[in-house]
């Protein structure tokens, strides 16, 4: 029996939509230095936004919702720079490249994250019984391990 996980109807609701209001925030930066309050009120309309985007409850944390927290830092730290900002066009356009290059960066490293964990469950969902059995035989040694290790610690100690 072959499986498989569906996983665009995830990336249509979720990835897409946060970040669509993440490259929304990019849009404050045509605004100019001194109007800063517009920029401001843009970013917090922005962080009301992805706070409404229920991402599902499950009892780990997965790539998703590292994507979420992370999407969700930036745009905090894009109305704080907002808020605090010097309004010297210099410090603007810095922090207008800072921003653009963090956006940047962030969601290339989060393809590859998303790249490393798609073929990581690959693996597992072509695993046979004999690869299976294997897995947990090694496991359970290597739990045997630590408990062994944690034992004569603790004989140690005492």
């Amino acid at each position: 029996v072959k499986m498989n996980r569906v996983w665009r109807p995830i990336v249509v609701q979720y990835v897409f939509i946060i970040f669509c209001v993440t490259a929304l925030s990019l849009s404050t930066m045509i605004f100019a230095a001194e109007e800063n309050q517009w920029k401001l009120d843009v970013c917090t309309g922005l962080i009301l936004t992805l706070i409404f985007i229920e991402i599902p409850v499950i009892p780990v944390i997965t790539i998703l919702h590292w994507y979420f927290y992370t999407s969700f830092l930036f745009l905090v730290l894009m109305a704080l720079q907002s808020a605090f900002a010097d309004t010297h066009p210099n410090y603007d356009m810095l922090f207008n490249y800072a921003f653009i290059g963090g956006f940047i960066c962030y969601h290339l490293v989060f393809l590859m994250l998303a790249a490393y964990d798609i073929r990581k469950e690959r693996k597992k969902l072509e695993m046979n019984s004999a690869d299976i059995r294997s897995k947990v035989e090694r496991k359970t040694l290597e739990l045997q391990s630590m408990e062994f290790d944690k034992n004569m610690r603790d004989d140690i100690a005492f």
